[in-house]
């Protein structure tokens, strides 16, 4: 069964897929600024902002690169690039969602808990009831890219 935090993640995927659609060859050229601001602000930003910080850059990135002229392709080509542009943006911002709560490291076991008891009971639950975000934060957090990306605040 998904919990509202899986509703929520792949809600942000769907919308970046339909977006990348959309807007085409821009949209799928401002995921790579887009990423590369998102690597450099969010050890910055506390994790609670992390999500809005990425959708918020999509967002700024695909309307900025409007103003770059760009060769119009069919509009089945420029659907198809778009779409992939926005799935990689969406997978990003899913990510995000699901991992980006804190977790605290248990001295007894030695391993990070995700999510932290710190947590009120609601998100708590949202995280626990969820089917992936447990086994992604655990692959992320392994990850020594993915860590630096997903996780700045849990070196």
């Amino acid at each position: 069964m998904l919990s509202w935090l899986d509703l929520m993640a792949l809600f942000a995927l769907s919308t970046a897929v339909a977006l990348g659609i959309r807007q085409g060859i821009p949209f799928a050229l401002a995921v790579i600024p887009a990423l590369l601001l998102y690597l450099l602000l969010s050890p910055i930003f506390p994790w609670v902002v992390l999500p809005i910080l990425a959708l918020a850059l999509g967002i700024a990135m695909a309307s900025l690169t409007h103003y770059i002229p760009l060769p119009r392709l069919s509009p089945v080509l420029e659907a198809a690039l778009g779409g992939l542009g926005g799935f990689f943006w969406g997978v990003l911002l899913a990510l995000t969602i699901w991992v980006s709560f804190p977790s605290e490291y248990v001295a007894s076991s030695g391993v990070l808990r995700y999510p932290s008891e710190q947590l009120p009971v609601t998100i708590r639950d949202g995280i626990i009831g969820s089917p992936f975000a447990r086994p992604l934060f655990g692959w992320a957090s392994d990850n020594t890219i993915l860590k630096a990306a997903l996780l700045p605040h849990n070196k």
